[in-house]
């Protein structure tokens, strides 16, 4: 499924994640800077102007230190 997503309070823009659904406190992959990490996923929120759903995610290291 394709979603908006933020890094770091960075827009992705948008992504693929397979199954299953990401949800809150999910690891998934995503794109950053020319390679693939693994984030967390903080908020999976619906723009009610575009209908995109949207994941707001951090890296580890931004996750762990909060």
């Amino acid at each position: 499924m394709t979603y908006l997503a933020t890094l770091d309070g960075e827009q992705l823009g948008e992504i693929t994640v397979g199954e299953p659904k990401p949800v809150r406190g999910s690891q998934i992959s995503v794109p950053y800077r020319g390679q693939i990490i693994q984030a967390f996923v903080v908020y999976v929120t619906l723009n009610l102007m575009t209908g995109a759903t949207v994941l707001t995610c951090l890296r580890p290291e931004t996750f762990l230190s909060n």
